[in-house]
């Protein structure tokens, strides 16, 4: 299981199509962009997640009971912006996004994208696992868990290397 927590964020960012070619174009992302594009990302990853796991888990898992109310839940309470993330993936990018691209376009593709990746990068033996996971972080406010990804991939250094993408390092921190 001890990839399945780190390969979300790897897998929101590689579900932005940002590669690692593209990435090198941004020195780092700092922790707030970081948070922003795992909050933006988050309640379709959640979705995939759960609709990946279904069959896998029994009826009664946390993830086949509770994760479509956590995805709403964030969704409503700021989980998305697509500004922030847009921010981001111009970032990573170091491309402009069309302005005429909708937002609401973009999460469609964002989420499609999510659910295709996740598809791939989960595997069903650790579904049983990551549902406890999601119970327990279940009841924090979208900022809480984003911040928690967040510092999790900080303290993966392999993700960096899987994706191209590094989080700055925070003032202080060696």
């Amino acid at each position: 299981m001890r990839s399945s927590c780190p390969a979300t964020l790897a897998a929101i960012a590689i579900t932005l199509s940002i590669t690692p070619a593209m990435a090198q174009s941004a020195d780092c992302l700092t922790e707030a962009e970081a948070r922003s594009v795992v909050a933006y990302a988050l309640p379709a990853a959640i979705e995939a997640t759960a609709a990946r796991c279904r069959p896998a888990l029994p009826a009664s898992a946390w993830l086949n009971r509770g994760a479509a109310g956590m995805a709403a839940r964030y969704r409503r309470d700021g989980g998305g912006n697509p500004a922030a993330a847009l921010a981001v993936i111009e970032k990573l990018s170091g491309q402009s996004v069309p302005d005429m691209l909708d937002p609401s376009t973009l999460t469609t593709v964002v989420e499609q994208l999510i659910a295709d990746r996740i598809g791939t990068a989960v595997a069903t033996r650790d579904c049983t696992a990551i549902s406890r996971i999601a119970e327990q972080i279940s009841p924090l406010p979208i900022g809480n868990v984003a911040s928690l990804l967040v510092a999790l991939v900080q303290l993966d250094r392999g993700t960096a290397s899987r994706t191209g993408i590094r989080i700055c390092p925070t003032a202080g921190a060696r």
